[in-house]
């Protein structure tokens, strides 16, 4: 017999009113939690019986998010702030909790069936699909209030709400709401891409939260291991390795190849190198992309060398996803509309695209930034290449971040 739906009932928080199901869903073994996330979100919930922080990390195109947006349901608590390091980012978070253009004001009607919990489809015992939307009644319990203020001066309306996720910008000194007004009746703080942590606007947010009258538990969730600043006050719940998670599949691997040549010639040849393995792949599957990380004086180049003898429409050609580029540049992206993307600094956090199989760097770059922008390239889609390919040049000096990643252990 399916598991029942609960009746909607008046509440003042979403979560525990859903508690129930949403354990079924991830203690049950369905398909549609991986067994990583469902053993993320049961040792966070055991850690939290006895302590009231951790960190949690786990490797890019791992479902992070899905973790973030279940474990308020799993352990029935009713109010929830979630902390991004920039706007975009908290933007995303936003959508995949409510379902994009969540703000009463938005001309745009809220497409709730983009919220992650809408996406879910059960198998149940009884073999029929069951998915949220089934009971419409049910709708409106589901979701938690929407809570992300595009302006700092409007945060004070949503202190109230079930859930409230914003970025460290919101929360300075010369806004009007400062880390104090924040209520202390919390009762969980994720706070996302944790390695962010030094701010010293976190510090204090951090500092608010752990004062003597508040109980909020705060989770600090990673992809990026390794977080030497956290690691002495804030004990790990678990770090789920790069390594593991290739083995258990629920990532690519990935390979690395390390030019070697003219300093004067690195741009071309890396160029050269990514076009004949896309070629090469094609004969397998034409779908995937690729991401070049360049210094910003090396832009222009890039995309010279790359259309040359294409035209802007072409699909095959690459684009710049700079300061100022059109907003739905990363939309025309993940739709394919063209095959590669050229970035600075940006789409290392937050940004999830399975038909990304190739990136290339091409500047100089510490271990974490590596390792985030390489996890671009990790998550599995529904093609045929397993192997995610990442290119570089020994002026980048790369190899050893490869193999800190490649190789680390738990």
């Amino acid at each position: 017999m399916a598991f029942p739906l609960p009746a909607p009932v008046e509440r003042r928080s979403v979560f525990p009113s859903w508690t129930n199901w949403v354990r079924h869903v991830v203690d049950s073994e369905l398909p549609l939690v991986r067994n990583h996330q469902r053993e993320s979100i049961q040792r966070t919930v055991n850690h939290f019986t006895t302590s009231m922080f951790g960190q949690l990390i786990l490797p890019t195109g791992c479902g992070k998010t899905g973790v973030a947006i279940l474990l308020p349901y799993y352990m029935g608590v009713s109010r929830v702030l979630v902390l991004a390091p920039h706007p975009d980012l908290a933007s995303q978070l936003n959508d995949a909790f409510c379902g994009p253009h969540c703000l009463p004001r938005d001309p745009v009607p809220s497409r709730q069936d983009d919220a992650f919990v809408f996406k879910i489809e059960l198998d149940l015992a009884d073999g029929r699909d069951v998915s949220y939307q089934d009971n419409e009644a049910n709708r409106n319990t589901l979701l938690p209030a929407r809570a992300y203020p595009n302006d700092p001066q409007e945060m004070g309306n949503f202190l109230r709400g079930d859930l409230l996720v914003i970025n460290h910008k919101k929360i300075q000194p010369h806004t009007s709401l400062k880390q104090s007004d924040l209520p202390l009746d919390y009762d969980l703080l994720i706070v996302d891409e944790a390695h962010h942590y030094p701010v010293e606007t976190w510090r204090a947010i951090m500092q608010h939260y752990r004062g003597p009258i508040s109980r909020t538990k705060i989770l600090f969730l990673t992809a990026t291991p390794n977080t030497d600043h956290i690691a002495p006050v804030v004990p790990t719940i678990w770090n789920y390795s790069f390594r593991t998670a290739v083995n258990d599949r629920a990532i690519r691997d990935i390979e690395f190849t390390e030019l070697q040549g003219p300093q004067e010639r690195v741009l071309q040849d890396l160029v050269a190198q990514l076009k004949a393995m896309v070629g090469r792949f094609d004969t397998v599957d034409c779908r995937y992309q690729a991401m070049i990380e360049v210094r910003g004086r090396d832009v222009e180049l890039v995309l010279d060398l790359y259309n040359q003898g294409m035209d802007d429409g072409n699909p095959e050609v690459a684009k710049a996803c700079i300061q100022g580029s059109p907003r739905d540049l990363v939309d025309d992206f993940k739709r394919g509309t063209f095959r590669t993307m050229v970035v600075i600094h940006k789409l290392m956090e937050g940004f999830d695209n399975p038909n990304v199989a190739f990136v290339i760097v091409a500047r100089a770059m510490g271990m974490r930034t590596f390792n985030q922008f390489v996890g671009r390239a990790t998550r599995i889609g529904d093609g045929s290449v397993p192997v995610a390919q990442v290119l570089s040049h020994a002026t980048f000096a790369q190899q050893k971040n490869f193999n800190a990643m490649h190789d680390g252990g738990d």
